[in-house]
């Protein structure tokens, strides 16, 4: 499969922020398989979001699999639900040999799910049996169209004929209700049939009609709506959105022309206006078809001209005002006497009486019908949509203009944004947000570069996004992919501003001085939320509830100074989608300060008889290119074998000149070496890493040591950190921790997208001072909230185990320090999820350290070379250790303090002591694990007790 076709996203490349006023904030996005098309999406109370679409041939979603049959590239099509947190709960296929398309989908108030399928029939190949339409272990056998309900725990309850045998008709919108019926709006031919019920007979007219399904699979008819011609246009009506209201009633919208009979006891007539083709509509009825209100909109063309001015999307508040949103291409578009006077994308407000309140739109013509529309509980109206194109790259709401990068219409691309903009009840505008493109794709036409499909919301007010994109892009710190997507928005109050590096040191920010390089992280204390910056801009957002803020930058980096007069900034958070904007920090440079900071990390595992690969990291942490030498030294043990870039090796050192340093920059050299076959298990490799920088400030950081216990067995995704134990007086001085986390693709083909997310202890840990010093691949990192830390490697492009063991590796490692009041005992936990592609999470092991009393640290004397496993453990570890020497060895354990909780003597003969421990009376936690050997040495390591 082509690779553009298989990028992933995930979460998570860093942006920030917008430069508008910021509102609803990316929390989460997830990728929906490239296969993957048409969707359709549904939200319940609880902010479970229910997305349907179809694929071709297999459809992979983070873990959850399904596949069309045979592989007959035929169409099928799927049901997934994801969480509030936007994990997948189920995924639940549709196929037969049949192409079959999911049409529509709604929740009822319980939770339920019901789909609308088509199917349509596809010409087999010599030698294939047909298949009926399968859902859930239920089958039909004739195409046609079809109603399922699904349990939230995703069962099928039921599928359903709406049409057996005809194709023509389709399902254009569901509602449901409390009491599980399913109202079903249809749109047909005349002559066509749905069950027993025939549209518009003896007319040559496009029609709709509303079904009632109830829960007992009873179909009736609830209204038809037949339309009469007119000159320009034949006759034409279809329901695009329809929704339950609040006294039990429906409401509809969509588009017609000629005339139409909207029926009942009082029915309404509505007849093209002014000879354009389609208009909109919009009408309440009863749940037994009659007519409340009906009424269209009316544009300012004359006789012929225009096209379209169709409304395609329905949202209902709490006390049954209506809002339809559509497009135009009209100069003007009314509803009564509101109007907009501009071509484009609207949104209109209906009261419960049918009366309109207001209209607004976006000026230039430039949004298109992809859109939708829902209301908070509050009576927020937020409208989703895409503009930009091959003749613009913006679109404004009020004062407020967005804008996408420059078109490249001459190399045939189109640069097409996501919007979202809101309004309050009485149609002021409250804020209006853009994705950014990131990586163009070649896009066939204007009209196939759809953006957001559907827009939804929960009971909190949060916002879900539902679409497709043909081109990588960026909403805040999360990352939509070239495909399908669902994006969760949430409401809350911002601060916002820039760090940027001031290069005169004046305290403010003056023509031509950028953003800051680096990314930093900004901390608000009073709710300890932490973010990071976008490296390069210097942009950030932070996102908080009510109450007073206390901003800061609390990790300034080294050798800058913080220019302006105060050290931060304090106050109260705006309303929520309100933003305070402009805090911004400057950061001076100290003039001509050289430092170097080099370090040493391994790719792997090292293993006996096997490859093993280092990462050399150099980086200019000074304000002065810098230039010099760097060499890595190998284990005695281990056997050198090549370098890349290519260096000077004497036995095993290797070493590089380098040159022309700037700071900020940084170089990465990898080593490889191989290990004799017969090297013992548990075995400690020791290797390092230097680099020479005259008149180096901070020497300290020139040198680099990685000590690596040789194994056996191994997991290739793991946590490593650099100390498992502390003393209070190294928390004090804040001695930082550096965590490893390892990666390989041990799948059978490419991973294009590997993604890290680890979520800081932040009451044991300090996410303001995270900082990230090495990696395997170009990645993005950002941190978010209460320390949410996403590593995003896009395109690395990783190949199978079984293609190239080493290649197959990656690595991240960042430095953060520990709380500084942690007393003795405290245990510091940390774990990391690694997401390959589509598939599930991958979780690594918890790497702890342990604040422990100098007592019971590990100590530093010479021992034969050891291993416990497996650590962590349940109820017992086997010690495995080679002794030069006989006699008796002692094997304690000691808790967190020092203070000794079980021990152990045993009489060893010289050469290899294997002996397992009973630990089924130690309780639960995290101990030391010490060996006491006949030569009078002894040595310890954490042992954890689950």
């Amino acid at each position: 499969m082509m690779k553009f076709l298989r990028v992933f996203f995930l979460l998570i490349v860093l942006l920030g922020g917008s430069r508008w006023a910021s509102a609803q904030h990316a929390v989460w996005a997830r990728g929906l398989y490239p296969t993957a098309s048409s969707f359709q999406a549904a939200t319940d109370a609880a902010g479970n979001s229910y997305v349907g679409g179809e694929f071709r041939n297999e459809f992979h979603l983070w873990g959850f699999s399904c596949g069309g049959l045979l592989n007959l590239n035929d169409y099928d099509s799927f049901v997934a639900k994801f969480d509030a947190a936007g994990n997948v709960q189920w995924l639940l296929p549709a196929s037969g040999t049949n192409d079959d398309f999911l049409s529509s989908i709604t929740t009822d108030p319980a939770g339920n799910v019901y789909v609308a399928f088509k199917s349509r029939p596809k010409t087999l190949g010599p030698g294939t049996t047909p298949v009926p339409f399968t859902f859930g272990g239920q089958s039909l056998s004739s195409v046609g169209l079809y109603l399922a309900k699904i349990s939230p725990a995703g069962v099928v309850q039921y599928l359903r004929y709406l049409n057996q045998g005809d194709t023509s008709a389709d399902v254009t919108a569901l509602a449901a209700d409390a009491a599980s019926t399913c109202y079903v709006a249809a749109n047909g031919e005349s002559g066509v049939t749905m069950g027993s019920f025939v549209f518009s007979p003896g007319s040559n007219a496009s029609s709709s009609m509303i079904l009632r399904a109830d829960a007992g699979g009873t179909i009736t008819q609830v209204q038809q709506y037949v339309p009469q011609p007119e000159t320009n246009f034949g006759p034409y009506h279809k329901i695009h959105a329809m929704k339950l209201g609040p006294q039990g009633d429906l409401y509809c919208t969509g588009g017609y022309a000629g005339e139409v009979t909207f029926g009942g006891a009082a029915p309404v007539v509505l007849g093209t206006r002014g000879g354009t083709r389609v208009h909109t509509f919009v009408t309440r009825l009863s749940t037994s078809g009659n007519t409340q209100w009906a009424l269209s909109s009316s544009t300012s063309a004359g006789p012929g001209q225009g096209n379209v001015d169709l409304a395609g999307h329905l949202a209902l508040d709490a006390a049954g005002n209506a809002f339809v949103v559509g497009d135009s291409n009209f100069p003007s578009v009314s509803f009564g006497s509101e109007t907009f006077n501009s071509s484009g994308c609207f949104t209109a407000k209906i009261s419960a009486a049918g009366v309109p309140q207001w209209i607004r739109g976006a000026a230039g013509g430039s949004g298109f019908v992809r859109a939708g529309v829902t209301v908070d509980p509050a009576g927020n109206v937020y409208q989703l949509g895409s503009f930009g194109g091959p003749t613009t790259n913006s679109i404004t709401f009020g004062s407020t203009t967005l804008i996408s990068p420059a078109p490249l219409s001459a190399a045939g691309f189109k640069r097409i944004c996501l919007f979202v903009v809101s309004y309050d009840a009485a149609g002021n505008l409250r804020w209006a947000r853009t994705s950014t493109p990131t990586v163009p794709r070649k896009v066939p036409t204007f009209s196939n570069a759809s953006q957001g499909e559907v827009l939804t919301s929960d009971a909190a007010g949060n916002l879900y996004v539902t679409g497709q994109l043909y081109e990588d892009a960026l909403f805040d710190q999360e990352q939509l992919p070239t495909g399908g997507f669902v994006l969760r928005l949430d409401p809350a109050a911002s601060l916002s501003g820039t760090v940027y590096l001031d290069q005169n040191g004046n305290g403010q920010r003056d023509t031509g001085e950028g953003g800051f390089p680096k990314s930093v992280v900004l901390t608000e204390t009073n709710q300890q939320l932490s973010y990071s910056t976008v490296a390069g801009s210097g942009q950030y957002y932070v996102f908080g509830n009510a109450g007073a803020y206390n901003l800061a930058l609390p990790n300034v980096p080294a050798h800058y100074t913080l220019s302006q007069a105060a050290a931060g900034y304090s106050g109260q958070f705006p309303a929520a989608g309100q933003t305070t904007s402009g805090l911004d920090f400057g950061l001076s440079p100290v003039a001509n300060v050289a430092d170097v900071r080099v370090t040493l990390t391994p790719y792997g595992a090292a293993r006996p008889g096997f490859l093993t690969k280092y990462r050399v990291t150099l980086e200019n942490t000074g304000t002065t290119t810098a230039a010099g030498t760097l060499s890595a030294t190998l284990d005695a043990r281990a056997q050198y074998v090549g370098s890349t870039p290519a260096g000077s090796a004497s036995g095993n050192t290797v070493s590089w000149s380098y040159s022309g340093l700037a700071p900020f920059a940084s170089r990465s050299f990898d080593v490889q070496f191989s290990l004799p076959i017969n090297t013992a298990l548990g075995t400690v490799l020791t290797s390092s890493a230097t680099a020479v920088l005259a008149g180096d400030t901070e020497p300290a950081d020139n040198t680099s040591t990685a000590q690596q216990t040789v194994t056996g067995s191994f997991d290739p995704n793991d946590m490593t950190v650099n100390y498992t134990q502390l003393t209070p007086q190294q928390v004090a001085a804040r001695q930082p921790l550096d965590y490893t986390i390892r990666f390989q693709n041990m799948g059978t083909d490419t991973a294009f997208t590997v993604v890290v997310q680890d979520t800081l202890n932040i009451q044991r840990l300090q996410p303001g001072s995270l900082q990230l010093i090495a990696q395997s691949h170009n990645c993005h990192w950002s941190l978010t909230a209460h320390g949410v830390l996403t590593v995003s490697f896009r395109d690395i492009d990783l190949p199978a185990r079984n293609t190239n063991v080493i290649a197959s590796q990656g690595f991240v490692r960042f430095r953060v320090q520990p709380q500084p009041s942690l007393a003795a005992g405290v245990v510091i936990p940390n774990a990391a999820r690694i997401l390959f592609d589509y598939n599930a999470p991958v979780r690594t092991n918890t790497a702890t350290t342990t604040v422990l009393m100098p007592t019971a640290l590990t100590a530093a004397h010479t021992a034969a070379a050891w291993s416990a496993y497996p650590n962590p453990t349940n109820d017992a570890v086997t010690i495995v250790a080679d002794l030069p020497k006989g006699g008796s060895a002692t094997l304690q354990v000691l808790d967190a303090l020092g203070r000794l909780v079980q021990e152990t003597t045993v009489p060893v003969a010289a050469g290899t002591l294997r002996h397992t421990l009973n630990l089924q009376t130690v309780p639960s936690g995290v101990y030391v694990l010490r060996l006491h050997t006949p030569d009078g040495q002894m040595t310890s390591r954490r042992l954890v007790r689950q």
